[in-house]
């Protein structure tokens, strides 16, 4: 259920921006960076460019590598959103750091129920369905508990793929989602992934603690 080609959905992946990404990235401009991903996903780019890139021969596997940076940054940023909440997909864009529509729409359909504000009335909206008025129509947006485990699994999943060795400190994923370590490690389960103890370092103290890396287990890439 959450091997590569189900975190990466292709039919989303196919009208995910990602030029302006690689630019910054190729330029070493952070400022633009910071403009397009947070901060958690500016320090995976900036990873996935210095580590990985030069050994990657396939450019379709580097676009595919930059839209699930910029699909990571909006799921992040979705994950973030209160429970249910109502926008025009046209401000929801600009909130989503520019987001396309089309894009958008596609992320907020598979992670929400979406409703559609129309003369008073809120309607359910099936997934490819088109309003019937204008161009401002408003939508409501409804995350469930079992829809927001979800988005947490995807999220961690795909940060897992983008990081060196398929794998990361659960510190840093409890940092991206704001969870304690022990919230977190049934999720880490249910990816499949293994916790193995490790050591962190306190940013602030500069002492170490307790912690787990968790780390995606062999023949799990391709899945």
């Amino acid at each position: 259920m959450y091997g590569r080609d189900a975190l990466m959905p292709a039919s989303i992946f196919e009208v995910i921006p990602y030029k302006d990404t690689f630019e910054a990235l190729k330029n070493e401009d952070e400022d633009q960076l910071k403009e397009l991903l947070c901060g958690f996903v500016v320090s995976i780019a900036k990873g996935v460019y210095e580590q990985t890139w030069d050994t990657i021969s396939d450019k379709k596997e580097k676009k595919t590598l930059l839209k699930a940076l910029v699909y990571l940054d909006t799921l992040i940023s979705l994950y973030r959103m209160p429970p249910a909440f109502e926008f025009c997909l046209a401000e929801l864009s600009r909130r989503f750091r520019g987001v396309k529509e089309d894009a958008l729409e596609m992320i907020l359909q598979k992670f929400c129920t979406v409703g559609i504000e129309e003369r008073g009335e809120t309607m359910r909206r099936k997934p490819g369905s088109s309003p019937s008025t204008g161009k401002a129509v408003q939508y409501k947006f409804m995350r469930s508990k079992e829809q927001t485990k979800i988005l947490m699994l995807h999220i961690i999943g795909i940060v897992i793929y983008l990081s060196p060795c398929y794998s990361a400190k659960l510190t840093f994923l409890c940092r991206i989602l704001k969870k304690e370590p022990n919230e977190l490690k049934s999720y880490c389960n249910e990816l499949g992934l293994k916790l193995d103890p490790c050591k962190t370092r306190d940013r602030e103290t500069g002492k170490e603690f307790d912690d787990f890396v968790a780390i995606m287990r062999l023949g799990k890439k391709a899945a």
